[in-house]
């Protein structure tokens, strides 16, 4: 699916089962994943085995930016507020203003 964050598009894959949660990018080459939960949480993050810096931003379920993080290897992000969605982007985003959901998002 694809995404606009301050008008600059993205590549996104969903991740809605725990398993595919629970990897999230350790291992990986660099990509960009939306975390859909079923229900809003308060997921602890961690970047554990992620060997480059990440933007993530936490969405409720208007797709409103409750918060966002630049986090970087080896790091641990409680949000402060239960979320639907977090955006995990592979790049450093200073402010990202808004996100626009080309494709539906599907659960």
């Amino acid at each position: 699916m694809k995404i606009k964050i301050n008008n600059k598009e993205y590549e996104v894959e969903q991740c809605t089962t725990l398993l595919r949660m629970e990897r999230g990018l350790m291992f990986s080459k660099k990509k960009n994943l939306l975390f859909i939960f079923p229900v809003k949480t308060r997921p602890l993050m961690h970047m554990l085995f992620v060997f480059y810096p990440i933007t993530a931003i936490f969405l409720d379920e208007s797709y409103k930016i409750l918060d966002h993080k630049i986090l970087y290897p080896f790091q641990f992000y409680l949000p402060k507020q239960k979320i639907k969605y977090i955006l995990e982007i592979s790049e450093k985003i200073e402010n990202p203003n808004k996100v626009f959901f080309i494709d539906k998002v599907e659960f």
